[in-house]
């Protein structure tokens, strides 16, 4: 198929690749993390680092991010990197919003875009882009359960 795969790695600071953690326990608990941290979510001592070479390569715009479960004190910072496993240069630091999209600096100058917590510990939620008229977003699933979204779950 013609599709765009963007893929995540976890790291430890070292470079030393570790596993990932999927999270969705709802509100802004969502999002990737790392396996086996403290409430397995990327912290100081470890990021996750997108490879967005596809949506590069395929002409992709208006690239945005969401982080989430940035609770009070916590914070994050975004770094790019053409290397995969090395955080690279700081393109964003002590960012505090929580679950809310800001714009992915210097897209598409990285093929890699990495994220730390500053302070605390938070989760990598979604990723997405404009490709032509379609607006592509990767994140974790979310259970919708509206009767305007579709049908509703059985009680």
């Amino acid at each position: 198929m013609n599709g765009i795969t963007i893929t995540a790695y976890g790291y430890k600071n070292s470079g030393t690749a570790t596993a990932l953690y999927g999270r969705n326990d709802g509100a802004d608990e969502y999002g990737l993390g790392i396996a086996g941290t403290a409430e397995n979510e990327i912290d100081l001592s470890n990021f996750v680092q997108l490879d967005l070479s596809g949506a590069i390569a395929s002409g992709a715009q208006n690239a945005m991010m969401i982080v989430t479960s940035v609770q009070s004190g916590e914070s994050f910072n975004v770094y790019g990197s053409n290397t995969l496993g090395s955080i690279g240069t700081l393109l964003l630091s002590n960012k505090t919003a929580d679950a809310t999209p800001f714009a992915i600096p210097s897209f598409p100058n990285y093929k890699y875009i990495g994220v730390r917590a500053a302070a605390g510990n938070v989760l990598l939620g979604a990723v997405s882009f404009t490709l032509g008229n379609c607006s592509i977003t990767v994140s974790t699933p979310v259970d919708l359960e509206c009767g305007t979204c579709g049908p509703a779950k059985p009680q």
